[in-house]
This record gives C-alpha cells, structure tokens and sequence, in this order.
C-alpha cells in the first residue's frame, strides 16, 4: 500500500499524543521531575543574626582620633555597650578616652552627651580609673561642670 493506502486525519480531528494534546509548550513533552528543596540549618541561621552584632568596634588610637566628634560619641556608646558585654576589656578601651586628643574639638553638646554616657558607665572601669575620668581627664575638665550645675540644684534642692 502506498501513500493513498493511509489514513490521512480529518479536518476537526487533531494529531493526539497518547498523554494529551499537542501544544507549542516546550515542557509539554520535558520527562517529570521532582523538586527538592533544602532547609536552611538552624545554626546558620543563628550565626546570621550574630553578624551583625559581633562587629567589634575598632581599638585604634589613631583611627578613633581621626572620628568627627559626633561619630566618636557613636563609638563611645558603642565601645562601652561592648565593654558592658565583655566583649572588650575596659582597659583598652580607657586607653583611647584618657588620651588628651579624645575631647579635642568637641562641641557643647557632643561633648557634654559624651561625659553623661561616661560617668553613666563608670562602674566598668577599677576605681582609680573612673576617679581620673569623672575628675581629671580633658574630657571631665572641660564638661563636667555644667552637668553637675544642672544636676546640682535639682538634687540639693528638697522640702525646707
């Protein structure tokens, strides 16, 4: 039989597929897959958000002095929530605010911010160290006493 000897597919009916249609879909004829989808470990997750919080702030000298007073005090609220945490010994970070440079070009309000955050967090520091930075460090010298005049009257002042 030849070419006349075939069937050839009427007008309405479509060539089929044994599993359905044809269509210009390229996934129509793909082999079925099967997904599978990891979950992230817990512990990884945990490490992630630690990240962030383990950024320990620098103990350079250099680098701290070379700050704009208002990122120096950033650092100073920074250093001593690290230092609260026992994440840096309060030794090291002593060293950087006892330095005569520290206080150098600060502004009233930066400066006088700095010395409440300091005295605040004294109990960090052995005795002789936070005596030297409430009383004799540069920055103590030049913003203390208008802390202590704002908070002299209110705390002197009682019921007469």
């Amino acid at each position: 039989r030849g070419a006349a000897g075939a069937n050839p597919p009427k007008p309405n009916q479509s060539r089929r597929r044994p599993d359905g249609p044809e269509d210009a879909n390229p996934l129509n004829r793909s082999i079925p897959a099967e997904v599978v989808r990891r979950r992230p470990r817990v512990q990884a997750k945990a490490e992630e958000e630690e990240a962030p919080k383990s950024k320990m702030v620098t103990t350079d000298l250099r680098e701290v002095l070379g700050m704009k007073p208002e990122h120096r005090a950033k650092w100073l609220c920074k250093a001593l929530f690290q230092s609260q945490d026992k994440r840096m010994e309060p030794k090291m970070l002593y060293d950087i605010i006892a330095h005569q440079k520290f206080a150098l070009a600060l502004g009233d309000k930066v400066g006088h911010r700095m010395y409440r955050v300091l005295r605040a967090n004294l109990h960090l520091f052995s005795a002789k160290q936070s005596r030297f930075l409430e009383r004799e460090s540069r920055l103590a010298k030049e913003f203390s006493e208008d802390v202590d005049a704002k908070a002299g009257p209110a705390a002197t002042d009682g019921p007469e």
